[in-house]
């Protein structure tokens, strides 16, 4: 900011620098407006609608980004309320799949496959099959 402000304070003294040693009278026509003035101040006035210019452009994209910054801020918000409401969701059924998962796993258990003694089955086409048909 320092440094625009140093290149303002420059160019206001080297528009009044020219504006003093620019006294010559000139006449100004624009459209139907015509007005007799010197170099220096119609320097100056030009200088100043310049400057004009220059912060009403700047100062409405600084609103818009102002505008955009505190929508963006709303928006923040309303999607960390949101992650909360999940992150508590989440919990709430992680604690609730945990909690199932310890009740399976009791010793009562009703849907566990019965274990058999004699081992696995043999694979179909086996060696026993084909003895077995051969008698």
């Amino acid at each position: 900011m320092t440094v625009l402000a140093v290149a303002s304070v420059l160019v206001i003294l080297v528009v009044a620098a020219f504006a003093l040693q620019n006294p010559q009278g000139v006449t100004v026509s624009f459209l139907a407006w015509t007005w007799q003035t010197d170099v220096g101040r119609l320097s100056v006035i030009a200088a100043a609608l310049g400057a004009a210019a220059v912060l009403l452009l700047v100062g409405a994209d600084d609103l818009r980004l102002r505008l955009r910054s505190r929508q963006l801020a709303r928006q923040i918000r309303r999607l960390e309320v949101r992650l909360a409401g999940l992150e508590a969701e989440r919990d709430r059924l992680a604690s609730r799949l945990d909690h199932q998962g310890t009740q399976e796993e009791g010793p009562g258990r009703e849907d566990a496959p019965a274990s058999s003694e004699a081992g696995p089955a043999p694979p179909a086409g086996s060696l026993a099959d084909a003895e077995g048909s051969g008698r």
